[in-house]
């Protein structure tokens, strides 16, 4: 386990420059990538797929959230 209480070696591999983060994208454009198995982009611009499971209790994107707060 790591300190994020989550046990990371259950998810699948994160892509070498990302860390394990969960991200703040669109209803709409989550729904669409739901529906069609596509992907979505993330307010901080990183482009995963939805329907990828990962852990619950991952901390929010930094970059994510600060766009958010901004927009606020």
């Amino acid at each position: 386990m790591t300190d994020l209480d989550v046990d990371l070696d259950a998810a699948p591999p994160l892509p070498d420059n990302h860390e394990p983060f969960a991200h703040v994208v669109g209803q709409n454009d989550l729904e669409a990538a739901m529906i069609s198995g596509g992907t979505v982009r993330a307010l901080c611009g990183h482009e995963f797929n939805p329907k990828i499971a990962w852990p619950d209790g991952l901390p929010l994107c930094p970059r994510c959230k600060a766009i958010l707060e901004a927009s606020r």
